[in-house]
C-alpha cells in the first residue's frame, strides 16, 4: 500500500472500498494524513530538528496502531503481509529515530 493508492482510495469514497473489500475508509484517511504529516517531518529530520523527531515518533507509533488489527483482522493475505510491514517499519522507524551513538570508551 503506497501512498499513491491512498489518495486514489480517498477519491473513491467508502462504499467504493467496501465493494473491493479492502481496508475501513477510516484507516485509509488516518494513513493518508500521516503520511502527509510524515512528508512534513522528514524536511525538519533532514535538518536535525529536536520538534521532527518528535512528530516523527508519534506518526509512527500510531501509524502502527493503525495497522496492526489488519496483521489479524485483514480479508486477505496481501492485507495481512502490508499490515506487518506497516507494524515492522513503524517499529524500525521508532528504534532508528531514539538511536543514539555512543561515545568511544577508549578516549
Amino acid at each position: 500500500m503506497d501512498d499513491l493508492f491512498f489518495g486514489m482510495a480517498l477519491a473513491r469514497g467508502s462504499t467504493a472500498l467496501e465493494a473491493m473489500g479492502g481496508a475501513p475508509y477510516s484507516v485509509i484517511v488516518v494513513l493518508f494524513t500521516l503520511s502527509v504529516v510524515a512528508i512534513a517531518a522528514s524536511y525538519g529530520v533532514w535538518h536535525q530538528q529536536r520538534w521532527a523527531m518528535v512528530l516523527t515518533i508519534m506518526a509512527a507509533v500510531v501509524n502502527l496502531l493503525a495497522a496492526l488489527p489488519g496483521i489479524l483482522f485483514a480479508p486477505t493475505w496481501y492485507w495481512q503481509l502490508s499490515s506487518a510491514t506497516y507494524v515492522i517499519t513503524g517499529i524500525a522507524v521508532v528504534i532508528l529515530c531514539l538511536w543514539r551513538e555512543r561515545a568511544l570508551a577508549t578516549r
